[in-house]
């Protein structure tokens, strides 16, 4: 790893992780716009909507996103971008998607900053099973029945399809909210039928919640492959949850 240019002055900066929601930037909190507002540099996700940036207007904004497959910055470039900037005195904003702690990375990038000696902050933001349940009008819990909710991401850095939460949604006891799912929905699908899921279990797909943009698809196992597969014809940079058993 190529080392990290040294301090301008003796002075270290400060980082602040904040979490900016699923688009909508109403849906910031207070001490998430103060924060972007008195940053002197905002580092980017690409799951950041436009929007969302209005609150960053003047301020030096660097793109770092990532998207299954297409990277414009790998994780421990980010990492070190966000520690030189810091190094230099400034006030660090790393604008992130959704909670920063929920498929984020936020704590590699906690890790990394500490390690440097860097005083970091973190602001949590809605997820987006959060967001989709609202825009729903769909409570993921349920008195009686939904006593458990999963929150999963979809697949292992291999490619291995997760679904170690099977009994639970079989049973009926649980909502699983599926993040980072709709490319990989037709193989969770036969994962789940061999394992005794019936086909005709709820399912929902949500893309872009809370965004004007957003689409809704209230479908069934059985169906939600070729569903997500129509659905993402036309919205091809949607970003999509899956949620079942709700």
């Amino acid at each position: 790893m190529a080392a990290l240019p040294a301090s301008t002055g003796s002075t270290l900066g400060r980082v602040t992780l904040i979490g900016c929601g699923p688009g909508d930037k109403e849906l910031l909190s207070v001490k998430a716009v103060k924060a972007i507002r008195n940053a002197d540099i905002c580092l980017v996700d690409a799951l950041i909507g436009k929007d969302v940036l209005e609150w960053a207007k003047g301020k030096e904004v660097i793109y770092v996103g990532k998207r299954k497959g297409k990277h414009s910055l790998v994780q421990h470039e980010i990492n070190n971008l966000i520690v030189q900037h810091a190094k230099e005195g400034k006030h660090v904003a790393r604008l992130k998607g959704g909670d920063p702690f929920i498929f984020g990375r936020g704590g590699e990038e906690v890790e990394h900053v500490t390690n440097h000696g860097i005083k970091v902050d973190v602001i949590p933001g809605i997820t987006a099973a959060s967001a989709a349940s609202a825009s729903l009008r769909d409570s993921l819990s349920k008195r009686g029945t939904h006593r458990n909710i999963i929150l999963s991401t979809s697949y292992t850095k291999s490619g291995e399809i997760l679904t170690d939460w099977h009994p639970l949604l079989k049973s009926g006891s649980a909502s699983v909210c599926l993040y980072m799912g709709t490319s990989v929905v037709e193989e969770m699908v036969k994962d789940l039928s061999s394992k005794g899921v019936p086909l005709s279990t709820k399912a929902t797909v949500v893309f872009d919640a809370s965004l004007p943009t957003e689409t809704v698809i209230r479908t069934c196992l059985k169906e939600l492959p070729a569903a997500t597969k129509k659905l993402k014809k036309s919205l091809p940079e949607g970003k999509g949850l899956l949620i079942l058993g709700s």
